[in-house]
């Protein structure tokens, strides 16, 4: 039998290794077939920095040597926030897609949006929880990547959308990689429900290469799989006004 293979330091990983973009032993970009090899355990004090990391096929067959991640002396390669290089700022945007949405965000942040969406709702399971997050980060992925095309979540999605938003630093983090900031205007008004900008929304996700969470998707009713604090329900002439990261300043999200 293979011995399992061992995972490298938290603090030796790049930006797209630690966020499951990239293999975690050899850097490559990953597409399909990404396989999760474990989670790297890390603690910094107070804050659990444990992390799910992925591996391309070859090097989790063992096809692959190792390569070191570590950045050479004086680059800004694989630094993370709070790097060991003051002053300076490293170009984080997304040029190709995680896997899997929710590694969009790191394990510890998708925890703890997870935990807002159960304090908003206390009856509501783990296991629903992590649903709203993971579709909520296809919806803001999808409107990041569409900045011409407009958008719009469910109610459901919606709730999951807030928890990311209380985050305010994943948030800006988040968008920031995703290449624009996607701004979130409140309406409460039932009637703006509209089937067509959810089926839009949800091709757009699915575009992307995620597919949308089904139950999650329906029209605000009684019978919808789950009950949600958010009244919010955007709007039939729903536009993503996103702000491009050369044009500060714009707005958002119409509901």
């Amino acid at each position: 039998m293979t011995p399992a293979r061992e995972l490298p330091p938290l603090d030796e990983l790049t930006w797209d290794q630690m966020a499951g973009r990239a293999c975690v032993w050899c850097k490559s970009l990953l597409t399909t077939g990404a396989v999760s090899v474990g989670t790297i355990c890390d603690r910094d004090g107070a804050h659990v920095l444990d992390t799910e990391v992925w591996a391309c096929p070859p090097c989790d067959a063992g096809e692959k040597p190792y390569q070191d991640s570590r950045p050479a002396a004086g680059s800004l390669e694989g630094q993370r926030p709070g790097g060991r290089i003051p002053n300076q700022k490293k170009e984080i945007t997304m040029s190709v897609l995680p896997v899997i949405a929710r590694a969009l965000i790191t394990d510890a942040q998708f925890t703890s949006c997870c935990i807002t969406v159960m304090d908003a709702n206390p009856d509501m399971s783990e296991e629903m929880a992590g649903r709203i997050v993971e579709d909520s980060l296809k919806f803001v992925a999808a409107c990041a990547q569409n900045p011409a095309t407009g958008l719009a979540p469910s109610r459901i999605v919606d709730e999951g959308w807030h928890a990311l938003i209380l985050h305010t630093a994943t948030y800006a983090e988040l968008c920031e990689r995703l290449g624009s900031f996607v701004h979130h205007f409140p309406g409460y008004d039932p009637t703006n429900y509209d089937p067509p900008i959810i089926d839009r929304t949800r091709e757009t996700i699915a575009a992307l290469g995620y597919p949308a969470d089904e139950e999650l998707w329906g029209p605000p009713s009684d019978e919808t799989l789950v009950s949600v604090a958010a009244k919010c329900q955007h709007a039939p002439d729903c536009t993503i006004v996103i702000t491009p990261k050369p044009k500060p300043g714009a707005s958002g999200a119409v509901a």
